[in-house]
């Protein structure tokens, strides 16, 4: 049994669409596309154009932007498209942003809870849920 590991940088070139350099789709085969990533110290944004039927992880794997990131690692329910998360097998179309996502270091509730108890001078345990 072969297993799937998402994070794992081999690309397998023979089932991916070309990527090419122009500005402009020359034609309806070919769209234009976003794939970004940002963590705590730096930002990247990659500008493509694939040929259309691309899906998300295709175009992470085209991007290489892997390369910009490589503490972060890419399992497929991480990714998204316009801040909606989508599978990986998703396609896309022209003009889409993938959204590379990065796990949370705190959960946003219980920072909130913490900044709250702050402004009111309580001292905070952390919650119990479950």
């Amino acid at each position: 049994m072969v297993s799937h590991n998402p994070c794992s940088t081999s690309d397998n070139t023979t089932s991916q669409p070309a990527v090419t350099t122009t500005q402009q789709p020359v034609d309806d085969s070919l769209i234009q596309i976003e794939v970004v990533c940002a963590c705590s110290t730096h930002q990247s944004l990659k500008k493509l154009t694939v040929s259309a039927g691309t899906t998300v992880m295709q175009a992470v794997v085209l991007s290489g932007i892997r390369n910009d990131f490589p503490e972060i690692c890419f399992p497929p329910n991480r990714l998204g498209i316009f801040s909606k998360p989508v599978p990986p097998d998703t396609v896309l179309q022209n003009h889409d942003r993938v959204e590379i996502y990065r796990p949370l270091l705190v959960d946003p509730k219980e920072r909130r809870r913490k900044l709250a108890a702050k402004q009111n001078g309580k001292v905070t345990t952390p919650s119990r849920s479950g």
